[in-house]
C-alpha cells in the first residue's frame, strides 16, 4: 500500500459469511481542507478481487444532518459505481436504503420520470458528473464503471416479481390463469437466460465488487447495508442509522394483489433455471463469495 502523509487506516470487514471471509483495507488521506479522500482499496487478489487506487473526494458523513436530508455530493466527487441487477430484484429498494444510510442521492444510467417524481432526484443527473453514489443499470455493460455493487435474487422470485409488475401494471391484478398463457412462458425463458448471462457478466469485473443477496438483504437489512456503505468507503454514522431503522421501506409501494399457484414453474423451467443456479454458484464460491441460497 502506498505511503501518505497523515494516513488513517480504517480495517473492516465487508464481507463475511460461512464460506469466505473477505478484508478490505481503506486508506483515508486527510488534507489541509479536513475533507477526506479514498486512497488505494485493496483486496486479496488471490481471493479473485483486484486492487483499485481510487483518489476520490468524498463529503465528510459524520451527522451530516439530523433530519435525514439528501443531497448531491460535489461534482466528480464520486467514482462510477453500478448498482446492478436484473427487473425484479430490488433494485429500487436497494437505492433507497443506500440513500438514507449515507444522505446522497443514487442515480439511473437512464432518466426515469417516474422514478424522479417519487423522490430519485439523482435520476435526472448526468453519470459523468459524479454526483450521486451509484448507478442504478440492469445491462451487461461493464463500461465505464470503477466499480460496482451486484444485487443477486433468485431467479424464481425476480422473474415472479418482474413478471407480477407487468400484469399489475395492465390489469391491477395477477391471476392464476396467467401463469398458464404463452406470455408467463417467454418469460421465464428471457428473464431466466437474462439472469444468467447478466450475474456471470458481472461476476467477471475485473475491478471491486460487492455482492449483495437479496435475501440476506430482507433478512437483516441493517447489517447488509452497512457492508455496501463500507464497500463504498463510507461509515454508517448513528445519525443515519437512525434514518435507516426509521424507513426501512421507503414510499414506493408495490401495487396490486397476487393469486400466484402453488408452482407456476413446469418441469422444464425447473431444470433450465436449476442448471443456471448451479453454474452460478461455482463461479461464486471460486470468488470465495457465498453461495445463493433458494428464497422461502
Amino acid at each position: 500500500m502506498s505511503a501518505y502523509p497523515s494516513v488513517k487506516v480504517i480495517i473492516s470487514t465487508i464481507l463475511a459469511c460461512t464460506c469466505a471471509f473477505v478484508l478490505l483495507l481503506y486508506t483515508t488521506v486527510y488534507k489541509s481542507t479536513g475533507m477526506p479522500v479514498l486512497g488505494e482499496m485493496s483486496t486479496n487478489v488471490a481471493d479473485g478481487f483486484t486492487s483499485m487506487h481510487m483518489p476520490i473526494e468524498v463529503m465528510r458523513m459524520t451527522e451530516i444532518s439530523t433530519n435525514c436530508s439528501l443531497r448531491l455530493a460535489p461534482y466528480h466527487s464520486i467514482p462510477l459505481i453500478a448498482l446492478t441487477s436484473i427487473p425484479g430484484s430490488g433494485n429500487t429498494w436497494t437505492r433507497h436504503l443506500l440513500q438514507v444510510a449515507t444522505g446522497i442521492y443514487t442515480g439511473n444510467m437512464n432518466v426515469s420520470d417516474e422514478l424522479y417524481n417519487a423522490g430519485f432526484l439523482g435520476d435526472k443527473e448526468q453519470y459523468t458528473k459524479g454526483t450521486t453514489l451509484t448507478l442504478k443499470t440492469h445491462k451487461r455493460k461493464l463500461e465505464p464503471f470503477e466499480g460496482a455493487i451486484l444485487i443477486l435474487r433468485d431467479p424464481y422470485k425476480a422473474i415472479l416479481a418482474e413478471f407480477n409488475r407487468r400484469i399489475a401494471g395492465k390489469t391491477g391484478i395477477t391471476q392464476s390463469s396467467h401463469f398458464k398463457t404463452q406470455e408467463w412462458t417467454d418469460t421465464v425463458h428471457v428473464l431466466g437466460e437474462r439472469w444468467y448471462t447478466h450475474t456471470m457478466t458481472w461476476l467477471s469485473f475485473t475491478k471491486p465488487l460487492h455482492v449483495v443477496k437479496y435475501a440476506e438483504l430482507k433478512r437483516d437489512t441493517l447489517r447488509e447495508v452497512r457492508k455496501m456503505v463500507e464497500f463504498l468507503g463510507l461509515n454508517l454514522t448513528p445519525s443515519r442509522r437512525r434514518c435507516l431503522l426509521d424507513d426501512m421501506n421507503g414510499q414506493l409501494k408495490k401495487t396490486g394483489k397476487k393469486a400466484l399457484p402453488t408452482d407456476p414453474f413446469t418441469k422444464d423451467m425447473h431444470q433450465v433455471l436449476d442448471r443456471y443456479i448451479e453454474s452460478v454458484n461455482k463461479v461464486l464460491r471460486h470468488l470465495n463469495f457465498c453461495a445463493l441460497e433458494r428464497e422461502e
